[in-house]
């Protein structure tokens, strides 16, 4: 079905008025196929409808549109495991948000930005002065930086947002880090901190640990034991360890759902609860908190 006729409007409206489980299920099948212009003519409709079909017609019309793109995030998870292709993990959540996302021009954005950092490192060396070059291009010529000010901004969270804002996150501003390093060719891992994620420039013992989020700084050992215990958590080698792809997804999920639900947004809950199966969401996985901010949002000191 792709528009709707007069006579299918009102025959979908008379079946939207039956509460029978099954009703329903009959009508989501019908409008499975419906472009954009028929999900209008079922809004438009709504403002004469009892509030119950109202409401029925607004749900439809959120998850409609977004069921395919949790269908393409299972199939991602079932092809890549545990190292599902981050990248387009991320798009399936932003299209969350913007369900018609065109990724094309986000993703030229990111080979322009990566283009930036290598020719900006192009000889240089020892390595500490390759990921000093990497984070002037990223968070000083690029203006990339975490939002103290709105932090639980849900555009925080998706990656596209991220990219047209310059701001974001700990975790969306080290995807940025994760997915520029990987074009480039640089060694940079993840770091999912309870409570702050951040990334590792090269191999665990030599690495070099630096913060995303706070405009790229340089961390030592201890300023990563020290950021765990200021986020409420206690520190164990293992919080040092590298996520797996899937992990990194569970999170920003987990992040997403949380914001929601604070705000009462039912519907994006709920729709986040097929993300979180899609992905095998572990509900014992109590490490993915949202990251914190002090009371005082001002500030720059992540706790």
């Amino acid at each position: 079905m792709a528009t709707l006729t007069e006579g299918e409007l009102a025959a979908l409206l008379r079946l939207l008025e039956d509460s029978n489980d099954a009703t329903r299920a009959r009508v989501e099948e019908s409008l499975a196929g419906l472009d954009p212009v028929a999900l209008d003519q079922l809004r438009d409709a709504r403002d004469r409808m009892t509030p119950e079909v109202a409401r029925r017609i607004d749900e439809l019309a959120f998850f409609l549109p977004r069921r395919e793109v949790v269908e393409d995030l299972a199939s991602l998870v079932e092809t890549g495991g545990d190292q599902v292709d981050l990248e387009a993990g991320m798009w399936c959540l932003a299209r969350f948000r913007d369900p018609g996302l065109v990724t094309v021009p986000y993703t030229r954005e990111l080979e322009r930005l990566s283009e930036a950092v290598r020719s900006r490192i192009r000889r240089i060396e020892p390595s500490v002065l390759v990921l000093k070059s990497f984070i002037q291009v990223l968070f000083h010529d690029e203006g990339f930086r975490g939002d103290v000010n709105s932090y639980y901004d849900p555009d925080n969270s998706f990656f596209h947002k991220v990219l047209e804002r310059r701001r974001g996150i700990p975790i969306t501003l080290s995807a940025l880090c994760l997915l520029v390093g990987q074009r480039v060719g640089l060694p940079i891992e993840g770091i999912g901190l309870p409570g702050h994620f951040l990334c590792r420039f090269g191999a665990e013992e030599q690495g070099v640990y630096f913060d995303p989020f706070h405009d790229g700084r340089l961390l030592t050992h201890q300023g990563c034991v020290e950021l765990c215990h200021q986020a409420g958590f206690s520190f164990s080698e293992t919080c040092l360890d590298p996520p797996t792809n899937r992990e990194v997804l569970k999170r920003m999920v987990r992040n997403l759902h949380d914001i929601y639900l604070q705000r009462e947004a039912l519907l994006e809950v709920r729709l986040l609860d097929d993300y979180m199966e899609a992905l095998e969401w572990d509900v014992g996985d109590e490490t993915d908190e949202v990251e914190e901010l002090p009371d005082d949002e001002a500030t720059d000191e992540v706790r």
